[in-house]
């Protein structure tokens, strides 16, 4: 694919470099119109697009049904109650419209799936949200997962704290979701090896987990995320994705902490990038927002798509950019592009734009994806960056004013940015190697645990994902279990607050993230060699995005092709090879524990740590098994699950004990103080299981 600027030859390009001195594109922002926060029911039916099969659902009277058909006059139009029957009925609707928003439906995230492949392709949903257990933030999350591209209904002139605000609120608020992306066919995904792998440059990495690891359009095509931590520059983040040894693909997508990739995203970049012949790629520069050519005017024009905080951005995609926005870009691990560490964190990727025009006579492209931008701010991309809007003009001198999102970079620009404190350029890139904390024992997290002060978020919030949830969803099967398990009550999941209903991680999940942060063992993990056993998909992707130098994951029966076939009771390592050993609810499925146990002690070194919860039912003297195989119908009677060897009893500590292991069972309000275990998701019951050797 030739990116090369021949459909605007340069002398045309010229013109619109003078002409921008006198034609400002308008912001991307101006587009939104006349809207407000939650209007009155009769100003709702006012804004209603007009659309042929409208469909009602929830509290709209008879009279508002009526003046709706009398002004639009639809082909169809009709009002349902609740949700149970909806995906029939919304069978090629072009409208819906939620008067009651999303409150009360079960499982609102499969609903808005289900109606995003039976509605009309370019259906609009208006969802009247008064009031919600959901932030503005986590709702538009969801509704782009499910494939509908939302747009809060506001352009009230809010400054950046208030916008910070309405972001994580629950008030009332108006979103208009379209389904902007079709659907993509499963028959169309690509089935091969992911062909980008992810750097997210995060100088907050251990304040919540970055967007980039949660995010589903990542998770679908198993792209490999990386995070350069507490990087002093884009630069530097860049020079470290470079250098990861274990990435098998040739593309590298660069993102902030905030950019957050939904659904589809993934198949979608693997697809573009599937079209680049290699011969192209050293040279390719590809964006997801920012500003091109319009060559029907020979102007500048904001190209790309994002959900940016309080709106949506929507404009054609672009073969001629001339900049782009750092949320995120693809750049290969060849690339001739190189980013200017003196740009720091403010127009970087512009500088990487114009760079590319200049010297390499190459247009990068802005292509047109799902993402979002799930930050809590409002101010704009360039303020406060007087500094790097100066290099830049300094740079590119004949280049005229500079378009980027933010207006056009000028002198007058630049003066009337805010001045920072003056900080020494690099002359060029240099990979700059983080500094690792000193060496220190990972056992020595579990000290002072006992004086954790139980800080917990204002409201209740998933530690897997971030976002704030007030009722977590139960396991479908909760009302399955067997009389025998009532009777002897085990502690292990707590299956009435079992999932999260945005990112689906389980309470195990929840509170093991809980127990390692609250220890500190955080911090230590990028300077840990772990190995993972049965790794957990969602702890997978979080302890993989802090680097640690080895992360060692493995299973019986593998299911992935980075994961290591092991055998518990018969390790391939060399004594003291690790630092941390993660095991969880694999005891009680393994022939021999002790056995395991032993082999776990053995590859940890002196002062190293073993992380394996387990069920148990405290009221057990000692752990029942049997002395032969037993059936999965007596597995799961007696044991609570159908591949179970065993329940566990009071006697679980003697088992890590006789292994050579120190430590005991800490309860939950030893390490986590009076964090209320139930508002965020986790069973109070379940002891933290962490022994070191």
């Amino acid at each position: 694919m030739n990116l090369a600027p021949s459909a605007v030859p340069y002398q045309t390009f010229n013109v619109m470099q003078a002409s921008a001195r006198r034609k400002l594109v308008a912001p991307p922002t101006a587009a939104l119109g006349a809207k407000r926060l939650l209007p009155a029911p009769s100003e709702l039916l006012a804004r209603l697009p007009k659309a042929a099969r409208v469909l009602f659902v929830g509290n709209i009277s008879d009279d508002a049904l009526g003046t709706y058909r009398s002004i639009h006059q639809p082909k169809a139009c009709d009002r349902v109650a609740g949700s149970a029957t909806l995906a029939e009925i919304a069978e090629g609707r072009d409208l819906l419209v939620f008067a009651d928003g999303l409150e009360g439906i079960e499982d609102p995230g499969e609903l808005l799936q289900t109606l995003a492949a039976r509605c009309a392709a370019d259906a609009q949903l208006i969802i009247c949200q008064a009031g919600s257990t959901l932030s503005v933030d986590a709702l538009f999350a969801l509704l782009a997962d499910s494939g509908w591209m939302p747009d809060l209904l506001t352009d009230l002139p809010l400054p950046d704290t208030q916008r910070r605000e309405l972001v994580n609120s629950r008030n009332a608020y108006l979103i208009q979701a379209t389904r902007t992306f079709p659907v993509y066919p499963p028959t169309q995904r690509h089935e091969g090896p992911t062909r980008f792998s992810v750097m997210v440059a995060s100088r907050s990495p251990l304040d919540r987990p970055p967007a980039a690891v949660v995010s589903p359009g990542l998770a679908e095509v198993r792209a490999q995320v990386s995070m350069a931590a507490d990087p002093v520059s884009a630069a530097h983040a860049f020079a470290k994705a470079v250098k990861v040894d274990t990435a098998e693909s040739d593309w590298i997508l660069l993102c902030h902490q905030n950019a957050y990739f939904p659904a589809g995203f993934g198949h979608r970049l693997n697809a573009l990038l599937a079209e680049i012949a290699p011969a192209d790629h050293e040279s390719t520069l590809i964006g997801f927002i920012g500003i091109g050519v319009d060559e029907s005017n020979q102007s500048f024009a904001p190209v790309g798509f994002v959900i940016e905080r309080l709106h949506r951005e929507d404009h054609p995609a672009s073969q001629t950019a001339v900049s782009i926005d750092e949320l995120a870009l693809v750049v290969s691990r060849r690339s001739v592009h190189r980013i200017d560490p003196a740009m720091g964190w403010d127009l970087w990727a512009t500088d990487l734009c114009l760079t590319a025009i200049c010297e390499h006579q190459v247009f990068p492209r802005v292509a047109r994806m799902p993402l979002m931008n799930r930050g809590a701010g409002g101010e704009s991309a360039a303020a406060g960056s007087q500094g790097s809007a100066a290099r830049l003009l300094e740079k590119f001198p004949t280049f005229g004013p500079i378009p980027t999102l933010s207006g056009m970079i000028d002198a007058g620009f630049v003066e009337r940015l805010p001045r920072p404190e003056g900080v020494e350029p690099a002359a060029s890139i240099q990979p700059v190697e983080l500094a690792e904390p000193a060496p220190e024992s990972v056992a020595e997290a579990i000290r002072g645990a006992t004086s954790h002060t139980g800080v917990q978020p204002a409201c209740p919030e998933c530690s897997i994902c971030g976002s704030a949830v007030s009722r977590w969803s139960p396991h479908p099967q909760m009302a399955l279990r067997s009389e025998f398990m009532k009777l002897l009550d085990p502690v292990g999941s707590d299956l009435s607050v079992y999932q999260c209903p945005h990112c689906s991680s389980t309470d195990r999940d929840r509170h093991l993230w809980h127990y390692m942060r609250a220890i500190g063992l955080l911090e230590r993990l990028p300077s840990a060699q772990v190995l993972h056993i049965a790794p957990e998909p969602h702890l997978e992707a979080l302890i993989q995005a802090l680097r640690p130098p080895a992360y060692i994951r493995g299973d019986l029966h593998p299911r992935r092709a980075d994961h290591l076939p092991l055998d518990v009771e018969s390790l391939p390592f060399d004594d003291g090879s690790f630092d941390l050993i993660i095991c969880n609810h694999v005891l009680e499925h393994v022939a021999n524990p002790a056995r395991a146990l032993s082999e776990f002690h053995r590859c940890l070194v002196p002062g190293g740590l073993l992380i394996a919860q387990t069920p148990y039912a405290p009221v057990l003297l000692k752990t029942m098994e049997l002395n032969r195989p037993v059936s999965p119908a007596f597995a799961k009677l007696f044991f609570g699950q159908e591949d179970h060897v065993r329940l566990f009893g009071a006697d679980i500590v003697d088992y890590f004990h006789e292994a050579g292991f120190e430590g005991q069972l800490l309860a939950h309000s030893m390490v986590l103080g009076d964090m209320d275990a139930m508002a965020f998701g986790c069973n109070a019951r379940e002891p933290f299981f962490a022994f070191s050797k």
